[in-house]
């Protein structure tokens, strides 16, 4: 028997049992982006791939092939956000700029850090990155001189769709200020203009960026252009999926993996959670409000609205707090500093989540066909909360205008009107069925890029255009000139003949 076969299948062998080598750049200001990011990262691990998570927030417990190096969350970022969330910015605008300085300090921080210095002469195979106004970061793409893929923990939005050369489809993808599915002429009109300053906004925040990467970090004589570096995206791991009711045009470089973050078999709950649910004889009800929620945001008043409403319940609550003890606390509440989320949902018991309505949170009350009683405080929440509200599996409330007794009806619409649960499970149901889980869709589409060299094949041509060219405005403007011109000599022959014409009759009168 030949030796040079056998050889030849044993390099084969080993090569495909050595992972690749990724490194993960979120140096994000809040804790719940990472759970999708980890979701990645953690299952990256598992497969086998040597994985780096550059970030403020890592995990609790060590994981074979994860290693993470912790960037500490910067004061003056904690400062803006602890603002975002207390003031609650009036507009869509304010909002968004808030959250963009503060993504530009926290991605400014980790470039300045000396733990994330020492591994920039490493080697790696790929970058992820979140999408959150921090393209200056893009020019680690050759510094690393490796492909380039983006984990967006939003659902579609203009940036992210601006960034791979999506389209926008204001005609039927709604705006997260106007958050209808069901569009009619006033609401596209308003979707329109909202996209159209949409442009306008992230113009001038890709220019900051730009300022930031060129001046900055990525000298142009010394590096690829800002603009050649966005163009160095392979693909957009967009946090989306079309069974949420949003049926759009995608490129092939934007991949939907909606529900990432949660487990194809939930983790064992902590023995005192799961005997305070298994005992629920009447039901349970969990309570949360994110992980950027502070309890000093909730004056005494409503506290104790909450509070009274609870003990007059049968349900038991499950209630993320960030204390362990609280005042006018009934025997049906335990408290909980942070909560396995996602676990506590798989409870069969769980029968309503009052929630923030997070993007996250939204996700896994779907998959797991738990109703919801919305008390969004920003950002995209509150687009989030009137969709669910619209799909029939959820109520919204407004917690600075917080009632009991509204709150205590609620409540009671949520747990024994069966159509609530019946609508979340159809959801759930419609949800699950896909032909691969949300993970290994990730996870597939990662190492496609990593085996293609970036997989520039993907890319859609609409990236090297411009917005006159992406939308044939050019093209447009062509061919109105032309029939212009057209039109033009049009009259002036038919000028020309018309004098041609009153000539000869105005020379047959003279005749006559």
């Amino acid at each position: 028997m030949k030796i040079q076969p056998l050889i030849i299948i044993f390099v084969a062998f080993i090569s495909a049992s050595v992972g690749s080598r990724i490194l993960f750049l979120f140096p994000t200001p809040s804790k719940s982006h990472m759970i999708i990011a980890h979701s990645l990262s953690r299952t990256l691990a598992e497969k086998g791939h040597d994985v780096t998570v550059v970030t403020p927030f890592p995990l609790n417990k060590s994981i074979k092939n994860h290693r993470e190096i912790v960037i500490p969350y910067n004061k003056r970022a904690k400062e803006v956000m602890d603002k975002i969330m207390e003031t609650k910015p009036k507009s869509f605008v304010e909002m968004v700029s808030l959250m963009m300085e503060v993504n530009f300090i926290e991605g400014e921080e980790m470039i300045a850090s000396e733990k994330f210095q020492e591994i920039t002469n490493e080697k790696f195979d790929l970058i992820v990155m979140g999408m959150n106004f921090q393209n200056f970061l893009l020019g680690y793409g050759e510094i690393f001189d490796c492909p380039v893929i983006i984990l967006s923990v939003q659902r579609h939005f203009s940036g992210t769709n601006f960034l791979i050369g999506n389209p926008i489809a204001p005609n039927v993808a709604p705006h997260l200020t106007v958050a209808k599915y069901d569009m009619n002429f006033v609401d596209r009109v308003k979707n329109f203009i909202a996209y159209g300053l949409d442009l306008i906004f992230f113009a001038y925040a890709n220019y900051r960026q730009k300022l930031i990467y060129k001046y900055k970090y990525f000298s142009s004589t010394n590096h690829r252009s800002y603009d050649d570096a966005v163009k160095n995206i392979s693909l957009v791991l967009v946090n989306d999926h079309f069974t949420e009711g949003v049926v759009r045009p995608n490129v092939p470089g934007i991949i939907e993996v909606r529900g990432i973050q949660v487990k194809p078999t939930p983790d064992k709950l902590p023995d005192n959670i799961q005997k305070f649910l298994d005992e629920a004889t009447n039901g349970a009800i969990f309570f949360s409000l994110g992980s950027n929620f502070k309890t000093e945001q909730v004056s005494d008043e409503k506290i104790k609205t909450i509070l009274s409403v609870f003990s007059k319940i049968p349900q038991r609550v499950i209630m993320k707090w960030d204390y362990d003890i609280i005042e006018d606390k009934s025997d049906n509440v335990m408290l909980g500093k942070w909560l396995p989320q996602d676990d506590i949902l798989a409870h069969p018991n769980v029968k309503v989540f009052i929630s923030h309505c997070g993007l996250g949170s939204v996700v896994e009350s779907r998959y797991h066909g738990v109703p919801i009683l919305g008390l969004p405080l920003f950002a995209d929440q509150m687009m989030n909360a009137k969709l669910a509200v619209e799909e029939g599996w959820a109520i919204e409330m407004d917690l600075k205008v917080l009632e009991e007794k509204e709150f205590h009806e609620k409540i009671k619409e949520l747990v024994y009107n069966e159509k609530y649960a019946t609508e979340a499970k159809q959801f759930s149901r419609l949800y699950r069925d896909r032909p691969l889980s949300p993970r290994d869709t990730a996870v597939y589409w990662t190492e496609y890029v990593i085996n293609h060299r970036g997989a520039k094949h993907m890319q859609y041509p609409a990236i090297h255009q411009n917005f006159w060219q992406q939308n044939s405005l050019d093209v447009i403007g062509f061919l109105l000139l032309c029939l212009w011109i057209v039109v033009k000599i049009f009259k002036l022959i038919l000028n020309a003949v018309k004098k041609k014409f009153v000539k000869n009759a105005d020379s047959k009168k003279k005749q006559n």
